[in-house]
């Protein structure tokens, strides 16, 4: 079978003003659904088998309330870990503290052996 010369061509579709059109609207509005999506809400959990590391303006940290170090923070890791090898990690992230500070502690957390680590940002 020969095309015909009056059919259209094989090699490329024909799209009409009013698809294109409909087409762009469609895209336009899965786009301004995206955006305007800022993530998931996570509840974590508190007491037991939760131990929190927030990190502070200024290169200064907390472990469930109290002032730590990064030494400190990696001794007590480790020791709630040895307690329950479940512990969850929580570390918290002020606005305005450096994101090296934060992997520097996970490095920490990490090497004191908890593997349950999560990270949140508290504005």
């Amino acid at each position: 079978m020969t095309p015909s010369a009056k059919g259209p061509s094989q090699d490329r579709p024909e799209i009409s003003p009013a698809d294109a059109g409909f087409l762009a609207i469609v895209f336009l509005a899965i786009c301004a659904v995206f955006a305007a999506t800022d993530g998931l809400t996570l509840q974590i959990p508190r007491g037991e088998g939760v131990f929190q590391v927030t990190a502070l303006p200024g290169g200064r940290w907390s472990t469930n309330g109290g002032p730590a170090t990064l030494e400190s923070i990696e001794s007590a890791v480790r020791s709630a870990v040895a307690l329950n090898p479940r512990t969850l990690v929580v570390v918290r992230r002020a606005s305005g503290t450096s994101p090296g500070l934060v992997i520097d502690v996970l490095d920490r957390v990490k090497r004191a052996g908890a593997s349950r680590i999560s990270i949140k940002d508290i504005g």
